[in-house]
C-alpha cells in the first residue's frame, strides 16, 4: 500500500508547465520523504476532486479510481471527507493548483495534515465547530496517511 514517489514526482514534472502561476508553492519543496509523498497524494486527489464537483459528477469513484493505481483506495472516502469540511470551514471552493505548482489552498492542506491541531500557527477557522470538525477530518486524514504510506 505504499506510494511510488518515483513515479508520481516523474507525472509531476511530465505535467508540469513552463510558465507557473506567482506565488505557488513547488511540489518538491517539502520538506521529508513523507511530506512530499502527502503533498503529491493531496495535490492530485483535490485536483480530481475539484474537477469532478466543479463538472457535477461524483466524486468518490473518481478518488478511489486515481487512488487504487497506488493502492490507496481507502484513502478515497477520508480525503473527499477532509475536502468537504475544508470547504465548509473556509465558507468556499478549494482553489486547485496545476502541474508542480500547488495552491495556496494545497499548501494549507498539507500542512493541515502535518498540524492537524487548531492551536498550530496558522490556524485560520474560527468558528469553533467548524474547527473542530476541520480538526477531526485533518487528524482522520494524517492517520490513514500515514498507515498506507509506512
Amino acid at each position: 500500500m505504499k506510494l511510488d514517489v518515483t513515479n508520481a514526482a516523474f507525472e509531476c514534472v511530465t505535467e508540469q508547465s513552463l510558465a507557473q502561476p506567482d506565488g505557488g508553492t513547488h511540489i518538491a519543496s517539502a520538506s521529508t520523504p513523507a511530506a512530499l509523498k502527502t503533498s503529491v497524494i493531496l495535490c492530485k486527489a483535490l485536483r480530481i476532486w475539484h474537477h469532478q464537483r466543479t463538472e457535477g459528477g461524483p466524486v468518490q469513484p473518481a478518488l478511489y479510481t486515481l487512488l487504487a493505481s497506488r493502492g490507496l483506495c481507502i484513502l478515497a472516502p477520508v480525503l473527499d471527507g477532509l475536502f468537504r469540511c475544508a470547504e465548509m470551514a473556509l465558507g468556499r471552493q478549494l482553489v486547485a493548483g496545476a502541474g508542480c505548482t500547488m495552491s495556496a489552498d494545497e499548501a494549507w492542506l498539507a500542512s493541515l495534515i502535518g498540524l492537524a491541531r487548531r492551536d498550530a500557527p496558522g490556524w485560520i477557522i474560527r468558528d469553533p465547530q467548524q474547527a473542530a470538525q476541520l480538526e477531526g477530518a485533518a487528524r482522520s486524514a494524517r492517520i490513514m496517511l500515514r498507515e498506507c504510506l509506512i
